[in-house]
């Protein structure tokens, strides 16, 4: 058995990189495992200003750690980890881990474990960035539904389709994601995607074949501060407007691989109008202060026309918004 840990990395601060690898090297439970191999940890250096080699010279890799750093022109997150994927054995386990986050201590070892066992798919609990506590217990995973593991402790199989339940209760965070690559041989990411929903994206089409799924309860992932285009673009401006446009191309993508799955579909429509008042809304804040984003707005309209219909509502509805508060005073 083989183990491939594939790490996308463009930062503009030293210490960030050697700070994820260390959590690596921490695993426990793994470098001698007696089914493993070979854990191989791939580094691709997507033109970043602080190069890999310098973070990684004082890092103390455990003896079976390998790893190699991969240099390519700047292709963004999806573009770094496709070429990690393309030089990993496909026989092997692919676990992600972005270059700003941590891995707790037993996390490559749960993975492992799931996997070898006969999972597609293994995701764990994690901490967002300034978040006060971990996503199971969000409300927004109050719908997520496991049979309990009798093969790892505090872990459980998703009950029904995966694909809904990742809709409707996402845990597949990259860092915390593991796979087979012989049942996901020829998935790859969307390199188009630079500025968000690339992970998203590739989650769902992955969700699509009803692979089997263990999700750990255990907090594995610690998210980390570093380049990350979708949580430090300001809202309300053109960079804001390539965010929405991202997502509404991977949307449709996931909407468009879907045959007979009218569910799904639904939600991804759904999906599809609160990117389009998102749209409306950023291009409306900037024209009311004189800034009109022209070629935004063309590009979104050849993607998706039906965003035309939202920008001619959306003043209407805000003017409706602002009668009722005024009525509601007014009492």
């Amino acid at each position: 058995m083989q183990v491939y840990i594939i790490v996308p990395f463009f930062q503009h601060k030293r210490g960030i990189l050697a700070r994820a690898i260390r959590s690596v090297c921490a695993q426990r439970q793994i470098f001698d495992h007696p089914d493993v191999e070979r854990i191989e940890l791939i580094v691709v250096d997507d033109a970043s200003p602080v190069r890999a080699e310098s973070e990684l010279n004082d890092v103390q890799f455990p003896v079976h750690l390998k790893y190699r750093i991969i240099h390519q022109d700047n292709q963004g997150p999806a573009g770094a980890r496709n070429r990690g994927l393309d030089v990993a054995d496909k026989d092997g386990f692919i676990a992600f881990l972005d270059s700003d986050d941590e891995w707790g201590p037993d996390h490559l070892a749960r993975a492992v474990t799931s996997l070898q066992s006969g999972y597609d798919v293994y995701a764990c609990n994690w901490i967002p960035l300034n978040a006060t506590k971990d996503v199971m217990r969000m409300p927004s995973r109050r719908s997520l539904t496991l049979t309990p593991s009798a093969i790892l402790g505090d872990a459980g199989e998703i009950v029904g389709d995966p694909l809904i339940s990742e809709m409707n209760a996402p845990m597949c965070k990259l860092s915390g994601l593991a796979y087979r690559m012989s049942r996901f041989s020829s998935l790859r990411f969307d390199a188009r995607l630079r500025n968000a929903s690339e992970d998203r994206l590739f989650v769902y089409m992955m969700m699509m074949s009803r692979p089997k799924v263990m999700i750990s309860k255990i907090i594995e992932v610690y998210s980390g501060r570093g380049i990350n285009v979708y949580e430090s673009v300001p809202w309300g401006g053109v960079s804001s407007l390539a965010i929405v446009y991202d997502q509404t191309s991977a949307t449709l993508k996931a909407r468009d691989q879907l045959t007979h799955h009218e569910k799904a579909k639904t939600m991804l429509r759904r999906q599809l109008c609160t990117q389009r008042r998102d749209f409306a809304a950023i291009f409306w804040h900037m024209l009311v202060r004189f800034r009109l984003p022209l070629r935004q707005l063309a590009r979104q309209m050849m993607l998706d026309p039906f965003v035309m219909c939202e920008l001619l509502r959306y003043p209407l509805r805000r003017l409706d918004h602002l009668g009722k508060s005024r009525r509601t005073e007014g009492h």
